[in-house]
């Protein structure tokens, strides 16, 4: 029987073993072309006969290779494809979809006495079709290994009464790992049973769309100021939420209502060029201030 062959009542070989299988088949046949092409046969047309036969088998082979290939590649592809991180937001869905049959939680505190409180509230919330698991927990600040651990389990972080190294933000980010963190004991119990339940509000995060640097000030009536500015990343639109930063610090948050080039009114400039913005309600803008634009967008 060949490797591609498979017994009554046998699941069907995985394609990248029968991969592996036909190779060796198309080495003995490669082993065997060679031979009759080597063959002393004086009978010429028997010769001939032998080669034709061979290569033959020799084609179909190549063609099963291919295929086997193809189907291989595809398996291996779908078995790789990276999931979505598991988030508060998305728990339910994850949990009704049959995606995820534990949650792996890394908790963080503030003093190890924290720990078991915390962990015996979170093993009541266990539902009929999941489970809870702490897979890490300890006092002191989140670090960019407690991202990676959460991240290579498929689980979330929660901190109590501690901090976020910025490591662990960064990290954070580029995996998609959720960090919550709380001071009352309560609501960190309260928002993981909402979530199990499909319950929790959705959060929202800032997407930063551009950011605009303050080079004048100019009067543009009583009591209104408009900042000359020039756009230095993205772009900057009528409409938006916009925080003004000084020294680093947010002074003031308010929305963009107004937006002109040169003497016209417009929806949207981008990066490298010039405009003036007037924000509401606010007339307090300073040279070396910076402008940012930001959009809320619903947390994953």
């Amino acid at each position: 029987m060949s490797s591609a062959d498979t017994s009554l009542g046998q699941a069907p070989e995985d394609p990248a073993v029968a991969l592996v299988g036909l190779l060796d088949d198309r080495l003995e046949l490669a082993r065997a072309l060679a031979v009759a092409a080597r063959s002393d046969h004086q009978d010429l047309a028997v010769r001939r006969h032998l080669e034709r036969r061979v290569r033959i088998d020799l084609e179909r082979l190549e063609q099963r290779l291919v295929d086997d290939e193809r189907q291989a590649r595809a398996m291996v592809a779908e078995k790789t494809q990276p999931q979505a991180a598991v988030t508060m937001n998305n728990l339910y869905d994850e949990i009704s979809a049959g995606h995820i049959k534990e949650l792996n939680v890394v908790l963080k505190v503030d003093v190890q006495g924290s720990v078991e409180p915390i962990r015996a509230s979170l093993e009541k919330l266990g539902i009929e079709n999941l489970k809870i698991h702490l897979i890490h927990a300890a006092a002191g600040n989140i670090t960019e290994s407690d991202v990676m651990l959460a991240a290579a389990s498929k689980g979330l972080i929660i901190g109590f009464n501690t901090g976020v190294e910025g490591g662990a933000l960064r990290s954070a980010e580029a995996t998609g790992v959720e960090i919550r963190r709380y001071d009352i004991i309560y609501k960190l119990v309260e928002d993981l049973e909402k979530a199990l339940k499909g319950l929790l509000e959705p959060t929202y995060v800032d997407v930063v769309q551009g950011k605009a640097e303050i080079k004048a000030v100019f009067s543009a009536g009583k009591h209104t100021q408009v900042a000359g500015v020039i756009v230095s990343e993205g772009k900057i639109n009528r409409g938006s939420q916009a925080r003004v930063r000084r020294g680093g610090e947010v002074i003031f948050e308010s929305e963009i209502n107004s937006l002109r080039r040169f003497k016209d009114d417009v929806k949207e400039v981008a990066a490298g060029y010039e405009c003036g913005i007037g924000l509401k309600e606010f007339n307090g803008f300073e040279v070396g201030d910076t402008i940012e634009a930001y959009r809320k967008e619903k947390a994953a």
